[in-house]
């Protein structure tokens, strides 16, 4: 399924440091001043290394980091997300735990960890996480396709439907949600609702190759179910008949138009 799993870690602001907070910490106390630009320089040196897909390095500099400054959530969660690319899902796990008992409001931090516990195929578990992270941000769409993407796994079509929907909502342009939702229609044989996601995916990509051939599919099987009916058989044409497909809409939808 077009639907990859990646963490949204980068999407925290820089780096979790507040300049007004270490100039107190300098006038109370240097050494805790000297610690938190020690981690700071460890948070640096583990971001550098991230960019360069050093995911070793940058766990390194990240558990220096932590030593110097284990309080601080965002280390933690960037810790889980280097652990996450190294194929250390459980590492990863542990590790945005420690940032959500750090901060329990940020919907980031269960959104991870769910997109962690799905690829060891801890589903419910991580479903619960998409859950809460949709309920501290309703306008997180990523989170609904990601719910229903899992949804699908455990064959709850008709769930992974109405979060494909819920996402769409949300981004009316969110060609992933679309192509997932198709291929969840396709499951349950609701070919004419598939071609029309399909076809939305290639109006908003009009490269996107999976969605020709998936609509290419869904088209033969929904000429399967009303009868045998003339296929145009040019071996390079890449559109398909759209009047034959308004037509077999009408006949099973009733309108061309696709309504959820």
């Amino acid at each position: 399924m077009k639907n990859p799993f990646i963490p949204y870690t980068r999407r925290l602001n820089g780096l979790a440091f507040s300049t007004f907070m270490v100039a107190i910490l300098f006038l109370i106390n240097v050494p805790n001043a000297v610690y938190c630009q020690k981690s700071k320089e460890h948070l640096e040196k583990g971001v550098a290394k991230d960019e360069i897909e050093d995911f070793d390095g940058a766990v390194v500099e990240y558990s220096k980091a932590i030593e110097l400054d284990s309080a601080n959530v965002d280390l933690y969660d960037r810790r889980g997300t280097s652990k996450y690319f190294l194929g250390d899902y459980n590492g990863a796990i542990s590790d945005y735990t420690q940032a959500i008992e750090l901060d329990s409001n940020n919907a980031i931090l269960y959104y991870n960890r769910g997109v962690a516990k799905n690829k060891i195929e801890d589903f419910n578990g991580a479903i619960a996480d998409y859950n809460k992270a949709i309920i501290l941000d309703p306008y997180d769409f990523v989170s609904y396709d990601n719910r229903g993407t899992v949804k699908y796994y455990l064959k709850d079509y008709n769930g992974a439907i109405s979060d494909y929907t819920q996402a769409i909502e949300i981004n009316m342009d969110f060609t992933g949600a679309y192509f997932n939702r198709g291929i969840a229609n396709d499951e349950l044989k609701d070919y004419g609702h598939a071609i029309a996601d399909y076809t939305k995916v290639i109006e908003l990509d009009p490269n996107h190759t999976d969605a020709y051939e998936r609509r290419e599919v869904a088209m033969d099987n929904l000429r399967d179910m009303v009868g045998p009916l003339e296929k145009n058989n040019e071996p390079d044409k890449k559109e398909f008949d759209y009047a034959f497909i308004f037509l077999i809409l009408e006949t099973i939808l009733t309108n061309v138009k696709i309504n959820y």
